[in-house]
């Protein structure tokens, strides 16, 4: 089997990046061998095991549940899906609880795996390396919010922290890249933290905040869908959904921003202009006036509902968003459909991309987007689908047939690749 040495997955990742940076086009023999020996790395995130059936799919190994393990729901187990970029070298590996996304340390030949709480993987090996669990009898309330990302430098990497208090903000832990022990940690301003994401300037976390609105964690009295039960009553908007932009050296709030549309605020990314992106349709956030002032964003439990100032839009909803620098473009995959909307952020003018009418992909069931991620050659971008992967030219959004390929992945599978 083609497996992922460290010495590659350093040199690769050192390679690409360079090409990227300068623009410089990898000649065909270097192309190929890296591309032979690059990941997609995917963590579907199963709720429930009656949800979904993972017996059937074969496995290079299964972690078993540690002790450390037991404060967690696990009767949630993760897939993580590895495989090169042509579609080679496919691996599967079951990991008890559930995990959200994936993040990776070059520098440090670490894959992480994030949600209610972390591990750090070797990347050649996959074995799990560190662990960063809560600490409840430290009296610690907070769990991993999902997505994180790799700071300056490659020491350290940024995780979203859910404190399961009713009105209390959340939080962004920062950890040390090889031992996940936390640095430090600071206030994100918000409630229901989710995606953290660097601004292109590498000054800033912007961080998306689902609010109340979808009912999760401390905040399931407050549902709009239960994804253990099902439908339930109208939500309580009582905590908002939102935006900040945190600096980075010194943990202070630079804006706050919630979005008039609402809705679809926890995954988040920003332009090189101070612009904040969310995955819906439009893409650009356009804040509601005087936010800052609304005690409805202030800590502190409340009780009272809005009476819908907050409302959702399920319409116009996408499932994630990515900020395209090299073409100043914004990407948001509609939710449950099969097509992309793309937008200038210099001009705000938006497009289509119907992937339909490049892919015969249709099944019974739909063939639904679940992850976006840029590829690190610069050149292309990286859909993940309940039934494989779409890689597409950044520019002209033109499917790329040699790095699309169909392999079983069901839901939830964001995506990140190394």
């Amino acid at each position: 089997m083609n497996r992922l040495t460290r010495r590659r997955f350093l040199t690769n990742s050192a390679a690409f990046a360079l090409a990227a940076c300068l623009d410089l086009p990898l000649s065909a023999g270097e192309g190929t061998k890296a591309r032979r020996n690059r990941y997609l790395i995917v963590t579907p995130s199963y709720y429930r095991k009656r949800v979904q059936d993972l017996s059937g799919f074969a496995y290079e190994r299964k972690s078993p549940a540690r002790s450390e393990y037991r404060c967690y729901d696990l009767d949630r187990t993760t897939m993580l899906t590895v495989v090169n970029d042509d579609g080679s070298g496919l691996r599967r590996f079951s990991f008890p609880g559930l995990f959200h996304s994936a993040l990776s340390s070059p520098k440090h030949g670490l894959i992480y795996l994030s949600s209610t709480y972390n591990l750090a993987l070797d990347a050649e090996s996959l074995e799990i390396a560190a662990f960063a669990p809560k600490d409840p009898a430290a009296g610690d309330d907070r769990r991993f919010g999902g997505h994180g990302v790799l700071l300056p430098g490659g020491d350290a990497v940024a995780f979203g922290m859910n404190h399961y208090r009713h009105g209390k903000y959340d939080s962004v832990s920062i950890r040390d890249a090889r031992s996940m022990k936390e640095l430090q940690q600071f206030s994100s301003y918000g409630f229901e933290i989710h995606e953290v994401r660097l601004t292109p300037d590498a000054k800033s976390l912007v961080c998306g905040h689902y609010g109340s609105y979808l009912g999760s964690n401390v905040y399931h009295d407050l549902a709009v869908y239960d994804y253990r039960e099902g439908p339930t009553p109208p939500p309580k908007f009582i905590y908002p959904a939102s935006v900040t932009f945190v600096d980075l050296e010194s943990g202070a709030r630079r804006a706050l921003l919630s979005d008039v549309q609402g809705g679809q605020e926890g995954h988040v990314d920003s332009d090189a202009s101070g612009n904040a992106y969310l995955a819906k349709h439009p893409a650009l956030v356009k804040s509601r006036p005087g936010v800052d002032k609304n005690p409805k964003f202030r800590e502190g439990e409340q009780t009272a509902p809005d009476g819908g100032e907050f409302a959702y839009d399920l319409e116009h909803m996408g499932i994630c968003v990515a900020y395209e620098p090299r073409h100043r473009e914004v990407i948001v995959p509609k939710r449950n459909s099969f097509y992309l909307e793309v937008t200038r952020v210099d001009t705000q003018e938006a497009r289509r991309i119907d992937l339909a009418e490049q892919l015969d992909w249709k099944t019974p069931e739909g063939v639904f987007i679940h992850g976006l991620a840029l590829h690190p050659d610069g050149k292309h971008y990286v859909l993940s689908t309940s039934d494989g992967f779409i890689a597409l030219e950044r520019g002209t959004h033109r499917v790329n047939p040699a790095m699309t390929f169909r392999v079983p992945l069901l839901v939830h599978t964001h995506l990140h690749v190394v």
